[in-house]
């Protein structure tokens, strides 16, 4: 099966350029985890689902290459994102833009995966239309923060939209079977998007730690569980649990598969998934550090042919000084 990953550097370099300001420091559009988790998420789907294409932009080409790995992905695409008008969706706001780009131009079933998400195990479709990462609750946490949603002027939203649904789609990773129905969650989601100006709120007002405002959260995830209810297609949960974010933890497990800890890099997990253990842990140099040194390790027992090209790496030169971890690269090359 076809997977995709999207890196539009757009929004990240937006960010950066905020935080350089105040910090006087070049923030890198790649970090030590989000390039380790970008290796391993592609490494282990082709060796797992076949083929993966990277949608990005011409920067974030650059980017991977000068990493050297940007040949891990089966095929690059960089026309796409680099003709996404900013002018009409904001990147500040909208950085999903460039998924309903990528998803535009895919004519057959395929699946979606973050770039901080690793699928261990073999995508099945299990004779669905679509499935989605695992549900979130949308009940006190980030879809219940007291913002009211803003919305374009002369949006027509789907028919069910004011129904309240205490779920939500957590879209991680997702696979498309029906091409009918993704066309219509992208012409939903982009005329929603489309010259939509948000007014600007200050983030520290949000209840939720993760500062996601009520747009970019109605067009990603609840938009795509109205629809699929309204159309009445087949989906389901790749697992099947509740994560609240104003807990920041899952409050129901899947029943077959039990707790899932969702950030640890280990094989024996259905799926790892950085996403809001970055939040919690990036100001906390000592633990950040020791995650970086596990996902690092990971990839070294699972991908040793890619030892040599992990060591090219200058972001990673000062893990490999290590005498612990020098020892255990010494023994898997031996093994290769």
């Amino acid at each position: 099966m076809l997977g995709i990953h999207i890196n539009w550097t757009v929004p990240r370099k937006i960010h950066s350029d905020h935080l350089k300001r105040f910090t006087g420091n070049d923030v890198p559009l790649l970090g030590e985890w989000d390039l380790l988790i970008a290796l391993l998420s592609v490494a282990q789907w082709r060796k797992k689902n076949g083929n993966c294409t990277l949608f990005t932009d011409s920067d974030g080409a650059k980017t991977f290459e000068s990493l050297g790995i940007l040949d891990l992905w089966s095929d690059v695409d960089t026309q796409t994102l680099d003709s996404i008008d900013t002018t009409r969706f904001d990147p500040r706001f909208f950085w999903c833009t460039a998924k309903f780009a990528a998803f535009k131009q895919q004519e057959k079933p395929f699946a979606y995966v973050d770039l901080d998400l690793i699928a261990w195990q073999k995508i099945e479709p299990q004779n669905q239309a679509l499935r989605f990462l695992h549900w979130e609750s949308t009940l006190n946490s980030e879809y219940d923060n007291g913002h009211a949603l803003q919305t374009p002027e002369g949006y027509t939203p789907p028919a069910t939209w004011s129904t309240k649904r205490d779920k939500a789609f957590n879209v991680a990773c997702l696979y498309f079977g029906d091409m009918d129905f993704k066309e219509l969650y992208c012409d939903h989601a982009l005329s929603f998007m489309d010259g939509h100006k948000v007014q600007a709120r200050d983030k520290a007002s949000l209840k939720n730690l993760s500062g996601f405002s009520p747009e970019i959260l109605y067009v990603e995830q609840t938009l795509l569980h109205i629809l699929a209810e309204d159309e009445g297609i087949e989906y389901s949960p790749f697992i099947d649990a509740i994560y609240d974010a104003g807990r920041y933890d899952f409050i129901k497990d899947d029943p077959n598969l039990g707790r899932w800890p969702y950030q640890w890099p280990d094989p024996k997990n259905r799926f790892t998934h950085l996403w809001m253990y970055k939040h919690a842990v990036r100001n906390i140099p000592m633990v950040k550090a020791e995650y970086v040194r596990k996902l690092l390790q990971c990839a070294v027992d699972q991908f040793p042919e890619h030892i040599d090209r992990l060591r090219k790496i200058p972001q990673l030169s000062h893990y490999w000084e290590d005498p612990l971890f020098k020892h255990i690269v010494a023994d898997e090359t031996q093994t290769v």
